[in-house]
């Protein structure tokens, strides 16, 4: 396979901004895996200084750190490529009002205030990177054309608007040697009812002619195991542009516990497509949405067997011998920090299910996710601490604090897992005497293991992220706490006497049709039905 670039995308957007030394460290180990690129994924965690409240309080990189991180890379023979949003995502810069919007997360287009900005965040870029290429976003702006461009002109098409946005970020670019790449979803929707993964098709010559030569079409992909999805898209993209560049990921975004497995699985036939379609540029993504929870060192196995394919071995035992000897660690050794989704996920090493960080957070009265529970599972739970805690012991200081945040979730999971289970069938049968030893067998330990989890996850970050960020994770875990003191309070008031019922209790568990399932498998609506998006 004839790779001209093997770039690690690296999320510093979703609350865990690295820190300049844990991301040497990192930058190191991925030269040395075969990666010769990398981008910081920056929607506003990086300086303007026209805009100070852009990355306000979020970690953001100065303009020096970004100097000191591109002259490091370089050192490494590695090219540093911003990494940024110019349309949609941009909703922790557009809350404080500064800019112009078309809705709650794309910046409006037409309005020169956008492009001012757009050429601001580019000349900062500019300055402070050496590289000439810039990933300028673009994805996922749905809705773009009915929101306050619409209540201003009518209606549009969101390609139209696209086009003519295009036009004048090409201008800007131009000012600074740029070659822009962006993600191509936004080309394929509009003309597919919204769908962007579509079989080899003709693409339409409007379409066509919206993606300036300067522009590098992205084809992102990240789920699926179906060789042809990929060989019909990345043909697909060839009409678009014949540079066009391939995104794969490494899954771990939303949880705290990743999927060496399910990425190994998506990534081999997606590479296999792109050795058949001669795609040379390709980009390994490291997602962090929801919160960033994910060490990024928990994905090695998988950014080892990556790099290794797609430079053209593909025998899976020297593949783990090569990891061993680079990392000084049995390859399936360090698989076994997926092992906590395995329980509750029939498919585990198959598809993109959060188990252990949606149970984790399961409420224990209102849990609407214990229809599904199988209550055996937890039995699991106790003996993968141990053997982590264990694996642990064998790492650098770099690997070892994502193995005991992995075995200490796991303590707690062993007491929560299938507690809101327990705790309703205790409940409806009226059986006191049980709801009793749920609270002194379970509940009652649980604030301890909690906060011992809390405290090796701060441990993890801490390791290898600035404190920006790790805010979202104290009221998530200290929410957690507090609902499981209120909680054992009242069954302890029940049990007593003191409460006549538990109203939650009450209710009749019903089973979640396919859609909402499909959510509860991805890990939204974190806590109870009383929370949006999981807050």
């Amino acid at each position: 396979m004839n790779i001209k670039t093997l770039c690690a995308h690296i999320d510093c957007s979703r609350n865990a901004v690295m820190k300049k030394e844990s991301l040497k460290e990192f930058l190191k180990i991925l030269s040395k895996m075969g990666y010769n690129a990398v981008m910081l994924y920056t929607e506003d965690t990086y300086e303007i200084p026209e805009y100070p409240f852009f990355g306000y309080m979020r970690g953001r990189y100065t303009a020096d750190d970004l100097r000191e991180i591109d002259d490091f890379a370089a050192e490494l023979g590695m090219e540093l490529i911003p990494c940024i949003q110019v349309l949609g995502h941009l909703e922790m810069a557009l809350k404080w009002d500064f800019l112009p919007k078309e809705s709650i997360d794309i910046i409006m287009p037409d309005d020169e205030r956008t492009y001012e900005f757009i050429d601001r965040a580019l000349g900062a870029l500019s300055g402070a990177i050496r590289s000439r290429k810039i990933h300028i976003g673009l994805d996922e702006a749905f809705g773009l054309g009915s929101g306050n461009l619409m209540k201003k002109n009518g209606y549009e098409p969101a390609i139209s608007i696209i086009k003519r946005h295009l036009s004048r970020i090409v201008k800007i670019a131009e000012k600074y040697g740029y070659t822009m790449l962006a993600w191509s979803d936004m080309f394929f929707r509009e003309w597919n009812d919204g769908a962007y993964w579509i079989e080899k098709k003709e693409i339409p010559a409007e379409v066509i002619a919206s993606v300036p030569e300067c522009v590098i079409p992205v084809y992102w992909d990240y789920y699926s195991t179906d060789f042809a999805r990929y060989d019909a898209m990345l043909s697909n993209h060839k009409q678009l542009s014949e540079n066009s560049w391939f995104a794969g990921a490494v899954w771990g975004w939303r949880g705290m516990i990743p999927y060496n497995n399910f990425s190994i699985k998506t990534m081999t036939p997606a590479l296999d497509a792109c050795e058949k379609n001669q795609t040379e540029n390709i980009m390994i993504c490291i997602w962090g949405d929801d919160g960033n929870e994910c060490s990024r060192y928990s994905h090695l196995p998988a950014l080892y067997y990556i790099a290794k394919y797609a430079q053209g071995e593909k025998d899976i035992e020297k593949i783990k011998q090569g990891f061993e000897e680079t990392f000084g660690v049995p390859f399936d050794s360090y698989m076994e920090i997926d092992e906590p989704n395995r329980p509750g996920n029939p498919n585990f090493g198959n598809c993109d299910m959060n188990p252990s960080r949606h149970m984790l957070y399961s409420d224990y009265f209102n849990g609407f996710r214990d229809a599904h529970v199988i209550v055996d599972d937890e039995k699991y739970f106790a003996a993968y601490a141990k053997r982590l805690d264990k694996i642990s012991d064998t790492l650098s200081p770099l690997f070892a604090p994502a193995f005991r945040s992995a075995a200490a979730l796991c303590r707690v999971l062993d007491k929560k897992y299938a507690l809101g289970v327990k705790t309703r069938a205790a409940y409806k049968s009226g059986d006191k005497a049980a709801l009793a030893e749920l609270i002194r067998d379970y509940y009652a330990p649980l604030p301890a293991l909690i906060e011992q989890y809390h405290k090796l996850f701060k441990a993890q970050w801490d390791a290898e992220n600035r404190p920006s960020g790790f805010d979202l994770q104290d009221l998530r875990l200290g929410g957690l706490l507090m609902r499981t003191k209120t909680c054992t309070q009242r069954l302890c008031d029940y049990v007593e006497g003191r409460l006549d019922k538990i109203d939650e209790l009450e209710v009749e568990l019903l089973e979640m049709p396919t859609y909402s399932y499909g959510k509860w498998r991805s890990g939204k609506y974190l806590f109870t039905p009383n929370v949006f998006e999981g807050t």
